[in-house]
């Protein structure tokens, strides 16, 4: 009975998992990556030099502190939440990869059992 009990939570795990935490973490990854590529640290570093040359040639203000420090608190926050969210995600397959681990041992236990039988 505990058995079921262990594997049917190691597979609802893997389900909240797939379903909840890493859509979430991906969407989180892809605002900080552009919030980092407007920002100007993103990864594709040309083309943030070259809108910053065609900013400066046109005559345009280069962005304020104000700016600065409001997209610094963006990164930051976008980035608390991308590193609580893999923190969730790595919780649940510890817990899946304990859960399964236990189960195996069970099944090898009983196998055990049944070929001294």
């Amino acid at each position: 009975m505990w058995q079921a009990v262990n594997l049917l939570s190691s597979i609802l795990m893997v389900e909240a998992n797939a379903s909840f935490v890493e859509p979430r973490a991906t969407k989180a990854m892809f605002e900080r990556i552009k919030a980092e590529k407007e920002d100007g640290r993103g990864l594709d570093t040309s083309e943030s030099q070259s809108s910053e040359a065609a900013a400066r040639s046109s005559g345009k203000k280069v962005k304020g502190k104000i700016d600065e420090d409001a997209v610094k608190q963006r990164l930051t926050k976008l980035s608390e939440r991308l590193c609580r969210l893999n923190a969730y995600s790595s919780r649940l397959n510890l817990l899946t990869l304990m859960s399964l681990t236990w189960h195996f041992v069970y099944l090898g236990h009983r196998l055990s059992l049944s070929l001294t039988c």
